[in-house]
Parts: structure tokens; C-alpha cells; sequence
């Protein structure tokens, strides 16, 4: 299964093991993730393992952004800082991962643009996203959520 072209393109290859996620077209495409470790960020109790699951997750389910697979998110004292491209712009990706099972709502996650003080008073456009734990009861619910929210971006 594969969307997107070119450099964008995303393809997912299910395997007797489980499946692969792959970024790029042939010799130049790299691999993002596979089931395996997904698998074992989600079912963590570490926030951030789970910051990076979603944060992967978010690299698969948009082929549109472009972000550096192997980057561990900044730990910051309310969340994970991640930095994706997004339309050309640089953009910073906070995620914050809840202790509550869902919502007040309801929901397994939400989104918002939000601003972000990078200090000295500079002030930049954020993605929020918060994470509750019910998105990682399944690698397919988390595939999911963060493909669901990831639309709310555009």
C-alpha cells in the first residue's frame, strides 16, 4: 500500500512478521518504522515512547510532511517537541501525551495550532497534538487517530 510520489511517497509492505514503512521511491526510499517497534513504543509506560510512536505514526499517515524518522523529540516539562516541514515551513510539533484514558469528549486525541515562545519573545505557529491513552490500544486504532487528526493540519 503506498500514497504520495517522489520523495513523499509512503508505502506500508506487510510481511509474515508484521509490516514496514517505507519514505522515498526505490534505492533512495528509507524506512521509517516497522510493527515491531510501534508496537513496543505504544505498550511503553514511557510518555516518551509514546510521544514518538504518534510522532512516527504522524510521519506515515501524512506523506505530505516531511520529518527526520530517527529524531527523538525534545523533551520539554509539558510534552515533546518534534520540528516536521510542513507546506516548506519548518514547523515545531508539540505532543502531549494525556494520562487519561480519552477525553472529556470522548476522544483519543486532538489538535490544535497554537503558539509556541522559542524565547526572546519570538513567538511561532505550534501543532498541538495531545494524546490520550485509549489511541494506543491497537497499532490500527493509533494508525487511526493520528491519520484523522493529521487532516485537521490542512
Amino acid at each position: 500500500m503506498c500514497t504520495g510520489d517522489g520523495e513523499n511517497r509512503v508505502c506500508i509492505e506487510f510481511t509474515a512478521n508484521g509490516w514496514i514503512a517505507t519514505k522515498g521511491e526505490g534505492k533512495n526510499a528509507v524506512k521509517i518504522t516497522d510493527s515491531k517497534e510501534i508496537t513496543a513504543l505504544m505498550n511503553s509506560d514511557d510518555p516518551a515512547d509514546q510521544a514518538r510512536a504518534a510522532y512516527l505514526m504522524y510521519l506515515i499517515t501524512h506523506p505530505e510532511i516531511q520529518g527526520d524518522h530517527n529524531q527523538i523529540g525534545e523533551c520539554l516539562a509539558d510534552g515533546y517537541l518534534y520540528w516536521a516541514d510542513i507546506e516548506g515551513k519548518n514547523t515545531p510539533v508539540w505532543i502531549y501525551i494525556s494520562e487519561l484514558f480519552e477525553s472529556d469528549k470522548g476522544q483519543s486525541a486532538t489538535v490544535s495550532l497554537t503558539q509556541w515562545e522559542m524565547g526572546n519573545g519570538v513567538f511561532i505557529d505550534t501543532i498541538k497534538l495531545v494524546v490520550y491513552q485509549s489511541a494506543f490500544q491497537s497499532v490500527a486504532h493509533l494508525f487511526h487517530v493520528i491519520g484523522h487528526e493529521g487532516v485537521h493540519i490542512y
